[in-house]
Order: C-alpha cells, then structure tokens, then sequence
C-alpha cells in the first residue's frame, strides 16, 4: 500500500483501536463496580469480606484493564474490512477505495499507472471529504464518555469498601499526587531553505504522548493551513513533509489544547541560468544578415563572426563567467537585474565554455550551463580544369579549348586562366566575376596558338586562378598546379608517318629523346618546382578535417 493511502487510514485505524479500547475499559469498570457491589450486598447479609478483597478486585480490575489496553494498542484490523466500513459511510465511492487498498507494487516497487489513478482518486476523495479525519469519530467520543462513567460507577462502588491504610491518603486531588508534564521539541525549528525544496518536520514529545498533532503553517498575507501529522509507531514522534517551499513561511505545532512556540522558516535560491540568447553579426563579405536564436547555447559561425549573448537568469547576481579551457570571458551584470550580457565576442576559433554564475553571498550555479561555439572555416576557392586535362604536345597551328570550373564557399570575386610563354611577360584572362556563394561557374575559351606566337619547340605554361575574400577582409588569390603545353616541331609527323621499316630504331631515338626535349623536360620541372613553392608562400595551411570542438572528458 502506498503512503499516502497508508497515512489516510492510519487515523481511521487508531479511532477504531479507540473504540475498541473504550468499550472494552467500560465493560472491564462495569464488571469491577458489579464485583464490588455484590460484594457490599453481601456485607450487609453479614458475610464478613476478607482484608483481601478490595485488593484482589482492584489488582484484578487493574491486570484486566492493562490487557485490554495492551490487546488493542496490538490489534490490527483487516483493512479491507476498514475500507469496506468507509464505503458504507460513503458510497460515492464506488469500490475505488477497496480496490485501492488491494493494490501492490510490481517487482520493482513501483505502481503502473491504472493502479496510480485507483490510488490517486481514493486519496483525492479522502482529502475532499476528510472522511480521514471524521469518521467514526462520534463513536469514539461517545465511547469515551461511556467509560469515564462507567469508571465513575467503579470507583464509587470501590469506596463503599474498606480501603487498606497502606493506601489512605494517596488518592488524586491529595498533595502527595504529582502530574507529569509533557514537553515538545520541533525541528528544524528556524531555519533556511532552498526555493522549490522539500522540508520535513518533526515533533518529539517527552512525557504523555498526545493521540494527535498538526502542523500549522501560514505566510504574509495568507490563511493558516493545518497539515496533520503522522506518528511514528512506536517512537513519540509525529511527522510530516511540506512537498515544495515556494516562499517564506511561518509555522508551529498543535495538539491537544496546546501548542510549540512558532518558528520561522526564510528561502534561497543558487544562482541559475533561465534563458539564453545568441546573436551573431556575419562578416560583410558573407552577405549574410545577423541572426538571432532565443533559447540557445550554441552557436556556428564562420571565423572572424561577432557574436551577443544575453543571458536570463533567476535572479540577480555579482559575477558571470564563460570559462573554457584556456581563458575566461567576462559578462556584463546588473545588480538589480536578474541578466548578463556578453557584446562584441569575435569567434576566432571552435571553443567550449561553462557558465559560473556567483551571487551577492557567494554562491554558485549548481547545474554545468554549457556554450559550444563552433567556428566554420573561410575555404579558398576549389578550381580545376575540364579540359585539357595534364601536359599537353600541340602544334604551332592548333587551337586548344580551355575549359574550367570553380565554386567557392561564399562567392568568387575573380576566376580566369593564364598562359605564359618563355621569354614573354604572362597573359591573364578574366572569365567570371563576382559569383553567389556556392554557386559553381564554369567558362570556355578558345586560344589560337598561331596567334599567340608559337613556334616549333617552344613550351608555354597555363595555369587557372581565383580570387575571394578572406578571413582577414581582404582578397586572397589561389592558383591550381601548373600544366605545359610543348610545341612539337613539323617534321615530328612526317616521322610519325614514316613505314614499319625504320620502326625500330625510331623507337630507340624517341624513347632516349632528342637533346631539346630534355631540354624541355629540365624546365618543366624547375618551372613547376618554382610555382609550388610560390603557392605556398600564400596559401593557408592545412585545417582539421573537422571544426567541432571536443567535450571535456569527465575524470573519474
């Protein structure tokens, strides 16, 4: 049975062990008080009463009494036969409270949920109609009054006895007769909580323990609430839970006729982070506008992006941090408002924060609050040749198709090729400008090797090149490899054409080269040697694949 459910019949259980307790004291008094009125009439018919028998029926009563109170503070009822009398007082019911009582735990202690809405409408009922607190209670009163008379009757028919002098004169009301006082300790008596936190109460009672208690709560500008209390089993101890403390409050104990002195109970709160909101400023060459995000820790951006955070928190603070590995970035606060604020933050580099707040009494923030802020790299330009494709051996009369595409993360400014023959200055050729971001332009163009001069053994150069905006603002130009196209001289393809006959040693000749192809060879690979280098002198290094940052192992 759950708690809840237990606690709502524990009273009801007590006023029947109550009832049950009266009834059997009375009949015991009844009985004593006829023994000692037959034992009068008999005095008066001459029969001499031994010095013994108003002790034999005093102890007698006594020992009957003790069993009887003993006997029903053990007696446990069938709470189904408890629940069967409550839904004979009120049968609105239904059976929910039978059926509720019924119910058990599953193997792992918990209820389903069918067993939970049976549970949660009994209790619900219990607390709407305070059948807990009422029922049966006019049978326990008049029970009780039903025994003070009958003990009246007794001890009126025992004073018609002699009474043995070793007891003369320590009757109630004399002054030899001493009361035992009843003292109470509350805890926690006052004291300060954390907003939204459970509190239990307790009282001690040293001396006769009282049948019942209540605790008795009220606030500034609230009605007093009564909150019973529950008893311990066998300890003088009564208990109960205040499930969430919200505010301020003040409260003290009741029972009997009597109440503890009244205590006061005052609340804090830890620091703690309510809302977050990011804004980021893009660079002006993305073209992108400023984005806002409520409710964010994260953000991702491109590199050199400024970016506002506003936090909302739960109260006021003196301090706001976001602390990472290496460094800790200082938030804006106000006293007298529950806000931080972090400007102009420019994002350098993939980082992760944690958030300290500290408030005027120097505590922290219980729960890690963690920013990620995820830097997105400026890529150069991707450019690449459709055709030709690699070195090339041409004709001084051919036309060579230059074809290329290029693509760039936020917009090429610039995309072209260039040739270069030796000995001449380079020829560029501008063939796209200013593209949208992401978007892949191609172009074609036709040069005539006539026109451009080119004679037998001669080696000309071409290569592609792009411009786009950097990380820093300003133009960056990046450059493919280097390719070669080599003049082949006309008696070249007459030797192509020659017959079979001289194949042989034509194959010799051509695989050992003539002395100006290897000439040429020689100068390819300086010229390409030289342009890797001068590359290098401007490209950007190479990045990580990836920019997400790592989250911090957890030490053990």
């Amino acid at each position: 049975m759950t708690p809840p459910l237990s606690n709502l019949l524990q009273p009801v259980i007590r006023r029947y062990r109550a009832w049950q307790k009266w009834r059997g004291l009375s009949i015991c008094w009844l009985l004593t008080a006829f023994a000692a009125s037959a034992v009068h009439s008999l005095k008066k018919h001459g029969w001499q009463e031994p010095e013994w028998a108003f002790m034999a029926i005093l102890i007698l009563a006594a020992l009957t009494g003790f069993i009887i109170w003993l006997g029903c503070r053990k007696i446990s009822p069938d709470r189904r036969w408890i629940s069967r009398q409550i839904e004979e007082e009120h049968p609105e019911l239904n059976s929910k409270l039978m059926a509720a009582v019924e119910q058990r735990p599953d193997e792992t202690g918990q209820y389903s949920y069918l067993q939970q809405r049976v549970i949660s409408e009994a209790v619900r009922h219990a607390i709407q109609t305070g059948w807990s607190e009422n029922l049966h209670s006019r049978q326990v009163v008049w029970a009780r009054g039903f025994h003070w008379a009958a003990l009246i009757i007794m001890i009126a028919s025992l004073l018609h006895l002699r009474l043995p002098t070793a007891f003369a004169g320590v009757l109630p009301g004399d002054p030899a007769y001493e009361t035992v006082a009843t003292d109470i300790k509350v805890d926690p008596g006052d004291t300060r909580v954390e907003k939204g936190r459970s509190l239990v109460i307790t009282a001690r009672f040293s001396g006769p323990t009282p049948v019942n208690a209540h605790l008795v709560v009220s606030g500034d500008g609230e009605k007093a609430k009564i909150v019973p209390m529950v008893k311990a089993m066998n300890d003088p101890i009564f208990g109960t839970t205040i499930p969430e403390v919200d505010g301020p409050f003040r409260y003290h104990v009741v029972y009997e006729d009597k109440q503890s002195d009244e205590y006061q109970v005052t609340v804090f709160e830890f620091p703690r982070l309510e809302q977050s909101n990011i804004e980021i400023n893009f660079p002006e060459y993305t073209g992108l506008d400023k984005q806002r995000t409520e409710n964010t820790r994260r953000a991702t951006a491109v590199v050199r992006s400024h970016i506002d955070v506003e936090l909302e928190l739960n109260k006021p603070v003196n301090s706001a941090r976001l602390v990472a590995a290496n460094r800790k970035l200082i938030l804006k606060t106000d006293g007298t408002k529950a806000v931080a604020n972090l400007k102009d933050f420019e994002l350098i580099r993939s980082e992760i924060f944690d958030l300290q707040l500290i408030d005027d009494e120097g505590r922290t923030n219980k729960f890690d609050e963690r920013f990620v802020f995820v830097a997105l790299p400026n890529r150069p330009p991707e450019i690449r040749f459709k055709s030709p494709r690699g070195d090339q051996r041409v004709t001084a009369l051919q036309e060579v198709l230059f074809e290329a595409e290029g693509w760039d993360d936020y917009g090429l400014t610039k995309f072209g090729f260039g040739y270069r023959v030796a000995g001449r200055d380079t020829v560029d050729h501008l063939m796209v400008t200013n593209a949208p971001a992401k978007d892949k332009r191609s172009f074609a163009k036709d040069i005539s090797l006539e026109e451009v001069g080119l004679k037998p053994d001669n080696l000309m150069s071409y290569y592609l090149w792009a411009e786009d905006i950097g990380p820093n603002g300003k133009p960056r130009r990046v450059e493919s490899d280097i390719y070669f196209a080599e003049i082949r001289p006309f008696d070249e393809t007459f030797r192509e054409n020659q017959g079979a006959g001289g194949g042989q040693q034509q194959n010799r000749q051509q695989q050992q080269g003539t002395p100006s192809e290897q000439l040429a060879e020689l100068v390819k690979n300086i010229t390409s040697a030289t342009w890797k280098l001068r590359r290098m002198d401007y490209e950007e290094p190479a990045r990580p694949t990836s920019t997400e940052p790592k989250e911090p192992k957890e030490q053990p």
